[in-house]
């Protein structure tokens, strides 16, 4: 049996490392300055512990827009972040699947069903000491990232 050997031009590798490095930027927090007062932020994909770190770090309150396993993951694991949080808006479900302890740390936890649904529920919160943070994650993730930067 003959193998084939596949050539690789330089061509292609200065596209296979540009892509990657577009993959990393793309799994970082990005900052989408001031709507109705509000800092926003959006992360696709990030990993609890940074989720955790960078909303305790946050200087003033946040409404976090987010799915479902990935808030009750990082506030399972990570409850101290619950005293930052004002405001959970799962968008990806309209239930909540929470452990009861859980649900005591948190001030505000609504299932919204939809990035939109949450966006609305968001306009109970409003103020310049406010932080607006959006965060997804799986197959998906770009076209929330899409959807998000849509509609705010």
């Amino acid at each position: 049996m003959e193998k084939k050997l596949h050539k690789i031009s330089h061509v292609d590798l200065v596209s296979a490392r540009k892509e990657q490095l577009r993959a990393i930027s793309n799994c970082e927090l990005q900052g989408l300055g001031k709507r109705a007062g509000m800092d926003v932020f959006s992360w696709p994909n990030p990993h609890f512990d940074k989720l955790s770190t960078m909303i305790n770090s946050f200087p003033y309150p946040v409404i976090w827009i987010g799915k479902h396993e990935q808030i009750r993951c990082t506030l399972t694991y990570y409850p101290e972040t619950a005293k930052k949080i004002e405001a959970g808006l799962i968008y990806d479900t309209a239930e909540i699947g929470f452990k009861p302890e859980v649900l005591k740390q948190i001030k505000t936890l609504m299932a919204t069903g939809s990035i939109e649904s949450a966006l609305m529920a968001k306009n109970q919160w409003s103020g310049e000491k406010m932080i607006l943070l959006f965060s997804t994650e799986g197959e998906g993730a770009n076209g929330d990232m899409e959807e998000f930067e849509r509609l705010i």
